[in-house]
């Protein structure tokens, strides 16, 4: 009798399945005859795989030659006791590697413990789970995951099927933790990182300047180290480069990796331009720079360097240009002169300076200032 009703209930769940997985989830034909389509075979750690798998992900562009998106087929579980119906679903990524969506072949179904079907609302709440970065099915193991029923236990977890894991109701897809677990792994591995490093190569020096001008951190990144790898340091990248860094708050770690590999007399001059117009952190980003560069470096470069640190406003500033000019061994007249007056600054940032310029050999009107703070201040120092 409970078969009978079970058949019953899995037929109502599959008949209204049928349109919902026509309109959302069946593999379509969604590309014009004037997109093409590019396979890659790439090797994948899944962590549920004890080892690499070969993969083929396949990459869609568009007429003009931007990579729209990518696509591949994977199995809905990882099974290793070979007790589960394995379904193909096809996941999808954007350009930069982010899941956008799943789709199955029309018909099919995914499954949940002991043959129990997805109903419809499961199929969006498993897309949802996928969508989550943060989901904690990045931090468990299919260990955790994956065990068979025992049959002589009636001790199952209700939530996950058949595991010990303990999700909350939210986390899962109730009886297909497994199908949860495999799948997010699929949408959030190292499949992001190849197909950014796909999109990346495979783009034209257009379409990485392109990429540079856009809102998404991960495109600028992406373009500068293709770009680096190219050795390109044309004008027209730096300067997309440099609107971008005064209009938006991009990382300054990739555009400090781009400069420094360029030629010396090119990262001579951009790492001064972002040390004189940039931020805080892109000050403070320069100045390191210049310190760790192996560059041989003139007095004269170094003397202008110094010539800003009146316009620096924060005792960090200060602090990354005298341990700049420290690691130089580097001093001059023209630098104490520049230093100097920060001696009536804030009086941690004139300690900094006093302490660097208390033993270097000083002019009269210089020793004059660093013995008239030394003696205001004989107590703090």
């Amino acid at each position: 009798m409970m078969l009978n009703k079970l058949n019953i209930y899995s037929c109502i769940v599959f008949f209204f399945l049928i349109p919902l997985q026509k309109e959302k989830h069946s593999y379509q034909n969604y590309y014009a005859n004037n997109y093409s389509t590019i396979k890659h075979v790439v090797t994948v750690q899944h962590p549920g795989e004890k080892a690499p798998t070969k993969v083929v992900l396949t990459q869609v562009k568009n007429a003009a030659g931007i990579t729209t998106e990518y696509f591949m087929d994977v199995q809905s579980v990882i099974c290793l006791e070979n007790v589960c119906k394995v379904i193909p679903v096809r996941m999808y990524w954007n350009a930069i590697g982010e899941y956008q969506r799943y789709t199955l072949q029309k018909g099919a179904t995914l499954e949940k413990y002991e043959a129990d079907v997805f109903a419809p609302k499961d199929y969006d709440k498993l897309h949802t789970i996928l969508k989550n970065k943060k989901s904690p099915f990045k931090e468990v193991y299919i260990e955790d995951v994956l065990t068979v029923k025992n049959e002589l236990s009636d001790n199952i977890d209700a939530i996950s099927g058949a595991t010990a894991l303990d999700l909350a109701e939210e986390d899962t897809v109730p009886g297909a933790a497994l199908t949860c677990f495999t799948l997010w792994h699929w949408a959030n591995g190292e499949i992001i990182s190849i197909a950014q490093q796909i999109t990346a190569s495979t783009a034209t020096d257009a379409q990485l300047l392109a990429f540079i001008n856009k809102k998404n951190t991960t495109y600028y990144t992406l373009a500068l180290a293709e770009l680096s790898k190219r050795k390109l340091y044309k004008n027209n990248f730096i300067n997309a480069i440099f609107k971008n860094l005064k209009e938006t708050q991009k990382e300054v770690k990739p555009t400090i990796n781009y400069l420094e590999g360029s030629p010396k007399n090119t990262y001579l001059k951009t790492i001064k331009k972002l040390f004189i117009n940039g931020n805080l952190t892109q000050k403070i980003a320069a100045l390191k720079s210049i310190k760790n560069t192996t560059h041989n470096i003139k007095p004269k470069y170094l003397d202008s360097i110094s010539a800003y640190a009146g316009k620096l406003k924060t005792y960090q500033e200060i602090a990354a240009l005298l341990q700049m000019l420290e690691s130089k061994n580097y001093f001059s007249e023209k630098t104490a002169d520049h230093l100097i007056p920060l001696l009536n600054a804030n009086f941690i940032t004139a300690r900094r300076v006093y302490w660097f310029l208390q033993d270097k050999n000083l002019t009269k009107n210089q020793k004059s200032a660093i013995t008239n703070f030394k003696q205001l201040h004989k107590n703090k120092l």
